[in-house]
């Protein structure tokens, strides 16, 4: 199986054993809040998995932080094409091969907005192939 159907499928178990588990806890959270929780441990995970530095481990307590939006990501008008050139090719790292490469590649950058960014692009990115593919 490709790297990328092995992160695709454990992005979906994950899903669907933390929503099973609040079924029977009786607590009702929306999917996209589910995927946010996942992929934020994805993201520490590679920031775990790397050699650390001081902006990284900012990054991963403000990730924990985080709430997921329901209103679509725009861009912001300090973004410029090179970042989203970069935020692109972190999200097709993170589809085709898997997130914790993505953010090894991240690191690379020395950006933690990018980071920020990527989070927020792959939950989008996961609820729509989740979505396409009936498993949410």
């Amino acid at each position: 199986m490709e790297n990328n159907q092995l992160e695709q499928n454990l992005i979906k178990e994950r899903f669907q054993q933390r929503k099973e588990a609040l079924q029977k806890e009786n607590i009702s959270q929306p999917d996209k809040e589910i995927l946010d929780e996942l992929i934020k441990e994805r993201i520490n995970k590679g920031l775990e998995s790397s050699p650390s530095s001081l902006q990284d481990k900012a990054s991963l307590n403000n990730l924990s932080s985080l709430k997921v939006s329901t209103a679509p990501t725009v861009p912001q008008p300090e973004e410029d094409a090179y970042v989203q050139q970069e935020l692109e090719q972190l999200v097709d790292i993170a589809v085709h091969k898997n997130i914790i490469e993505a953010v090894q590649t991240a690191r690379k950058f020395g950006n933690a907005y990018l980071l920020d960014r990527l989070h927020d692009t792959l939950v989008d990115a996961y609820y729509k192939i989740l979505k396409e593919k009936g498993d949410i």
